[in-house]
């Protein structure tokens, strides 16, 4: 019975796993595929993520039941909080929330400098785009908004697998 438990948590570590790559290979498809320029609340909305794929590594690596659906729910922490910057993001583009300072592009504020400024231009990191600018939609949403509800209903799916996961155990 305790192998059977093992690999109901594997297949969840792995599920989990394979939707964050999943949405980060969407991301750096749209960016170095389609050419579209990520703002910061863009790459901010990736940390999540990342974070996700390295935690449940880790659980997937260790054996112990507890630890592992501690990581399925704390995953489903992390997703929630990735919904939510993504909804932040989404009341930037739509002007329900004032622009963050990170997100201007104002050249004296951001680089102080000339030479910092032309390492900017050089590197081409001077041309993230505000985070107000909406770059590509998708049935009447950007992609903040796709993020928002994926995010969410990962958030959803760990918390009720790690609430049948105990039910089990």
């Amino acid at each position: 019975m305790a192998n059977s438990k093992q690999i109901i948590i594997k297949n969840t570590l792995i599920s989990i796993m394979v939707a964050a790559a999943l949405a980060l290979c969407g991301a750096y498809i749209g960016e170095h595929v389609f050419g579209l320029k990520p703002c910061i609340l863009c790459l901010y909305q990736r940390i999540p993520y990342f974070m996700v794929i390295a935690i449940a590594l880790i659980g997937y690596f260790f054996k112990q039941n507890n630890l592992s659906r501690t990581i399925i729910y704390f995953s489903s922490l992390v997703f929630l909080l990735g919904a939510l910057l993504a909804l932040f993001h989404v009341g930037v583009e739509r002007g329900w929330i004032n622009e963050p300072s990170t997100c201007t592009t104002n050249i004296e504020e951001v680089y102080g400098s000339i030479s910092a400024l032309k390492t900017a231009v050089y590197s081409s990191a001077g041309n993230m785009p505000s985070c107000k600018e909406v770059q590509f939609v998708f049935l009447g949403m950007s992609m903040a908004g796709w993020n928002f509800i994926y995010s969410l209903i990962l958030a959803i799916y760990c918390f009720f697998t790690g609430k049948k996961l105990g039910d089990l155990f």
